[in-house]
């Protein structure tokens, strides 16, 4: 298979289908991480409203190649250390 994102606000990523954590766990998640109506200086030099874009594409990016890159070579302990980033319920707020 071969999958390809055009774009700077877009990342790709593969996960189990489970529908609460695909229809709201994981924008939930991103929402604590980086909230869409948080001020990014990303706005105030491109005089846009989607800095918290680039910062969830770049988290989601980020975590699935890291993830998969070492999973690749056999070290399974980037789960351990994944878990507690994306796991809603250690994100929720106090």
């Amino acid at each position: 298979m071969t999958a390809m994102v055009v774009g700077s606000t877009a990342s790709l990523s593969t996960v189990e289908f489970e529908s609460g954590l695909v229809n709201t766990d994981i924008a939930a998640a991103l929402e604590r991480l980086a909230p869409a109506n948080d001020q990014y200086e990303h706005e105030a030099i491109w005089h846009d409203d989607n800095g918290h874009s680039h910062i969830r594409a770049t988290l989601v990016g980020f975590l699935s190649s890291t993830a998969k890159s070492r999973l690749a070579h056999g070290n399974k302990s980037c789960l351990s250390t994944l878990t507690p980033v994306l796991d809603p319920v250690k994100l929720s707020p106090p």
